[in-house]
């Protein structure tokens, strides 16, 4: 997560899918990174694609009450 946060925050969103896409196992928390990553630059249609492919995936969102 940390360079996904690292490349995000200088707008390298393609750096950022690289090493999401590279990741053999991703975690809400990677999910939820790149999701924001892309928000943060505009990249809204993307955002909601990774969304949607997200709950098609078999990863464990967390319920917080």
């Amino acid at each position: 997560i940390s360079l996904i946060n690292f490349y995000s925050n200088g707008g390298d969103v393609g750096s950022v899918r690289r090493v999401f896409d590279d990741l053999l196992v991703k975690s809400t928390a990677t999910w939820t990174a790149i999701i924001a990553a892309c928000l943060n630059v505009g990249k809204s249609e993307i955002s909601l694609q990774l969304l949607k492919n997200m709950l098609e995936t078999d990863v464990v969102l967390l319920e917080i009450q």
